[in-house]
């Protein structure tokens, strides 16, 4: 669990599947990919609403997640699914305080990725090219070695 303006953020978990969550729909066109599936919760810990509009990397309205793999590789296209109730990020880009998010952040990634050993992060900061301070999550160390 970390804090970043005001947004309490926990990862609950992580796996590979070639399915979205709540969704069943198969991976992608390409055979040698697979889903990275994070499941998050995001909790507004301020007096006052936030807006978590995402409009891409050049918005700097915007909170956004990245994926790093082996500290070189950066995957920034993704997924959001929202839990069992239907609410996301997307689907309610606002929060008011006290209030809880929950749901999943979801990356294409070649199988590799889940058969390797080496490091995967997300990353999760605001405004274009992450220039504010972020946060990061380990979601697995580098045993490679």
């Amino acid at each position: 669990m970390a804090v970043y303006q005001d947004l309490q953020i926990t990862i609950t978990q992580y796996d590979f599947s070639l399915y979205l969550p709540n969704s069943g729909n198969q991976s992608t066109e390409n055979e040698n990919n697979i889903f990275i599936n994070i499941s998050y919760k995001i909790k507004n810990v301020s007096t006052t609403s936030i807006e978590l509009i995402d409009e891409g990397i050049f918005s700097d309205k915007s909170y956004c997640f990245n994926l790093h793999y082996d500290k070189d590789y950066v995957y920034d296209s993704y997924y959001y699914v929202p839990d069992a109730s239907g609410h996301s990020i997307i689907s309610d880009s606002r929060i008011d305080p006290l209030e809880t998010f929950s749901g999943y952040v979801c990356f294409e990634v070649p199988s590799e990725v889940e058969n390797s050993n080496k490091s995967i992060e997300l990353i999760y900061g605001k405004v274009a090219f992450f220039s504010d301070p972020y946060i990061y999550f380990e979601l697995r160390t580098d045993t490679s070695e």
